[in-house]
């Protein structure tokens, strides 16, 4: 740690950001960090696993190949086997980049930015939100 310590003479570590510093960001880090109380993140947590398993079965019913990741209101999705771990890039590659390119832009279309596959969730959702995502890509692979 002597190496970062900028209390020693002739220590010179840069630090530099976009955000640094800036007290915009500083208050709205920590109304966020204010507003994420226990009741949040199980929130979160709950939209999660609903969004995972409607996404899930959306997939099952159109038979579609597809692994759904979720880790509290993060989610991620890829079109491969489902029972094939995605634990390097290797893996990942094989997944169906074209389907998660049109599903991407159809979801855009219906109002949902899905960023490719990739969800983030947000408190002020609810379930209404998430089920009409999935309804919405119900809709999409049928067809």
């Amino acid at each position: 740690m002597d190496l970062l310590d900028n209390t020693q003479p002739g220590n010179r570590v840069y630090q530099s950001g976009t955000y640094s510093g800036n007290p915009l960001t500083l208050a709205a880090g920590l109304a966020n960090l204010k507003a994420l109380t226990p009741d949040a993140y199980e929130h979160l947590d709950a939209l999660g696993e609903r969004l995972a398993d409607g996404l899930r079965h959306a997939f099952a019913d159109a038979d579609i190949p597809a692994r759904v990741l979720q880790r509290g209101s993060l989610l991620h999705s890829y079109y491969l086997d489902p029972n094939t771990p995605v634990s390097d890039y290797r893996t990942m590659a094989k997944h169906d980049g074209v389907l998660a390119h049109d599903l991407f832009l159809a979801t855009t279309m219906e109002g949902f930015f899905t960023g490719k596959g990739e969800f983030v969730l947000s408190t002020p959702m609810e379930n209404e939100h998430i089920d009409g995502l999935i309804e919405a890509t119900s809709r999409i692979l049928a067809g």
